[in-house]
């Protein structure tokens, strides 16, 4: 008798291939379900950072025309970043993150693999959008730089909170917002036409040579 061995071919299951199309399209078609319908209108900063725009342009529909959605952040992490809002030039649409360097000084972060950031970006933009839509009118009169502030206050639902940053003069920053050379006269001037009111955060001693803080 002769045995007539067996052999079994094993087939490896096929792995799908996701690229940054699949990505764009997954991420749309998500967003449809929080009322995003079309790509949202961006900005993005730094522009010399040419390696994020391929994917940028196909999650965000990028322009240069001032009627924006967002400013879309594709720098890296560094001393600067309580500058951010002074740099990108606009209050009234968030910063959304694409990496992991600007924490607290954008409003929300997005990653195009983590499913619960698009939900958290889809809310962001659409929370902005709304609100700011409520108060169109009154921004399209003459409106000084502090009204401009409240408005920021008012359409990121963020509030005006101080934070140490001992790396710079006035050894504080407001995440979100402005830097403090920009935002604490605006501040102060809104707080005595009784629009915000002081709370105390902690005490500073000033150089009187140079002007420099230090907690």
């Amino acid at each position: 008798m002769v045995a007539v061995g067996s052999t079994t071919a094993e087939i490896a299951a096929a792995v799908p291939i996701v690229g940054p199309e699949d990505i764009a399209r997954h991420v749309c078609e998500f967003w449809q379900a929080y009322g995003l319908f079309d790509r949202p209108k961006v900005e993005w900063y730094p522009r010399t950072n040419l390696a994020a725009l391929p994917l940028i342009e196909r999650i965000f529909k990028v322009t240069h025309d001032g009627n924006i959605d967002a400013v879309v952040f594709a720098g890296a992490a560094g001393g600067d970043l309580h500058k951010l809002r002074d740099a990108v030039g606009v209050n009234l649409v968030p910063i959304i993150d694409v990496g992991r360097s600007a924490g607290d000084f954008a409003d929300v972060r997005f990653d195009p693999f983590n499913r619960d950031t698009w939900a958290e970006t889809a809310r962001c933009i659409v929370d902005f959008r709304s609100r700011r839509q409520r108060i169109e009118l009154a921004l399209r009169e003459q409106h000084g730089p502090e009204l401009e502030l409240i408005a920021h206050i008012f359409v990121s639902g963020r509030p005006l909170t101080a934070k140490r940053l001992v790396t710079t003069p006035e050894a504080v920053c407001y995440p979100g917002f402005p830097s403090a050379p920009v935002t604490v006269p605006m501040a102060e001037a809104m707080a005595r036409r009784g629009f915000l009111h002081r709370t105390f955060f902690d005490r500073m001693h000033e150089c009187s040579n140079c002007s420099s803080r230090r907690l």
